[in-house]
């Protein structure tokens, strides 16, 4: 290993790679570990791009709870991306690994009592990556109040909401809303034919 295993105090960097293609960093990368408690050789890990001829952008970071980063050195989640992410995505939802299965209940309540709306992220935010353009979401305070489980806290106060989350609650709804109109279609056509009836 390269540096030292015990550092003397909290943030000496331990150890460093450089890999430059030309000198003077040019289109070069750096690899290093940085102390987070001193003397016991606990340390976090970043990955930085070259950004001007003398500086170095954070790319990736990998921190001593397992926590990974992409564009952010201070990963609040197992991964934190600051960023736009493009892929496919599927989550595990088998019967076998869940228990305390209930319905949703009260789920037209829930759905009138949330708020959809449109907005620009603000751009210039420390930290932030946020692509510009109008976007659709919610906002997690309000969801909060309703769905509290779909929202969390990261360590600098920001709350993010799990949308996939909020599907079930919807699905339900729909089903609530059915069941009403169905239920609201025969009452009309009782009345339609007790109408017809008395007509004749």
């Amino acid at each position: 290993m390269l540096g030292t295993t015990t550092p003397s105090t909290v943030g000496e960097k331990d150890s460093e790679i450089i890999f430059a293609k030309f000198a003077g960093f040019y289109e070069s990368w750096k690899l290093y570990s940085q102390s987070i408690n001193a003397g016991n050789g606990s340390a976090d890990l970043y990955l930085d791009a070259y950004d001007t001829v003398t500086t170095f952008k954070n790319v990736a970071t990998f921190k001593n709870n397992g926590n990974v980063g992409i564009g952010t050195v201070a990963p609040a989640y197992t991964l934190d991306v600051n960023g736009t992410i493009r892929g496919s995505n599927v989550s595990p939802s088998d019967v076998r690994l869940k228990e305390n299965i209930v319905p949703v209940a009260a789920a037209v309540e829930k759905v009138s009592n949330l708020r959809g709306v449109s907005f620009d992220w603000k751009q210039g935010e420390t930290g932030k990556n946020f692509p510009a353009g109008r976007h659709y979401g919610v906002i997690a305070q309000e969801i909060e109040k309703v769905l509290p489980e779909v929202v969390s806290t990261a360590p600098d106060g920001t709350k993010a909401v799990a949308y996939t989350e909020i599907i079930p609650v919807l699905i339900e709804a729909i089903k609530e809303q059915q069941k009403r109109i169905e239920k609201l279609e025969n009452i009309l056509n009782m009345s339609v034919n007790v109408s017809s009836g008395e007509s004749r």
